[in-house]
């Protein structure tokens, strides 16, 4: 079944059109004006179009897409999958284990319950995880990653990012987009980690191959820099441990893992 909000919804004097589905599964499609779009129960396909809309899938797991404008969009219940498009977004995942796109702009991403996915991809992003076991990627732009509770995966990607893990055992992921080979070996960004804690188990992964790194012990380092710890990689300041690290470690192999 679908509702698609025509034409003839233009000529008429609605400024907020609301279209709320049934128990079924159906597809609702937006137009270019600021939409209200409500899935209802059964597994939703909605487009918003352009405006800035509010799309809410509500039950069972739905696909929603904000497309142009700045758009706000909540999953509610079941496992959805939620695409920001064009704009500045706030995309909520809400229960669920969700999976969330910014696309471009600045937009807020929140997975709020279950094990998600966030991808930030273009802008300067703002990713929060909630509870749960979830999998963070800034992608490109200067991003804010909020692990939450439970034990994350945060992924700066390109930029300057600042990876916060919350509490429990989380993983901070170097992929080599900081660095990059061009006769030297130079930083464009310096990624800071504002909770590690050798404590609880948290621990900085970095792609091998991407580094081109032989041997660990020969190319990295640990210092003290004006309360925080400062990690280099061949004499260049690739990331910051803001307000020091908690818990006691013996060297570099307790901080940082090569995958």
């Amino acid at each position: 079944m679908s509702f698609v909000i025509g034409d003839a919804l233009l000529e008429s004097t609605v400024e907020y059109p609301i279209v709320t589905g049934t128990d079924l599964d159906e597809t609702i499609i937006g137009v270019d004006i600021n939409d209200v779009l409500r899935g209802g129960g059964g597994n939703d396909y909605i487009l918003g179009g352009a405006g800035n809309d509010t799309i809410e899938g509500e039950g069972d797991h739905d696909t929603l897409f904000g497309e142009e404008g700045s758009d706000n969009i909540y999953g509610g219940e079941g496992n959805d999958r939620i695409f920001g498009g064009l704009g500045n977004d706030g995309l909520f995942g809400n229960e669920g284990n969700d999976t969330i796109k910014g696309g471009e702009g600045n937009d807020f991403l929140s997975g709020d319950q279950g094990a998600d996915e966030l991808r930030g991809e273009m802008g300067d992003d703002i990713l929060s995880g909630g509870s749960e076991n979830d999998l963070l990627r800034g992608g490109k732009g200067d991003d804010r990653l909020l692990g939450g509770s439970e034990n994350d995966i945060l992924i700066g990607g390109s930029g300057t990012d600042t990876l916060t893990g919350g509490s429990g055992q989380d993983t901070f992921v170097f992929k080599g987009k900081d660095l990059y080979y061009d006769s030297v070996l130079r930083s464009s960004t310096t990624d800071v980690i504002t909770d590690f804690s050798v404590t609880e188990g948290d621990m900085l992964q970095i792609d091998q191959d991407a580094y081109q790194i032989r041997s660990m012990d020969d190319f990295f380092t640990v210092s003290l820099g004006g309360g925080d710890v400062l990690l280099g990689y061949r004499g260049i300041e690739i990331a910051v441990f803001e307000g020091g690290i908690e818990g006691s470690y013996a060297g570099i192999s307790e901080l940082v893992t090569l995958v």
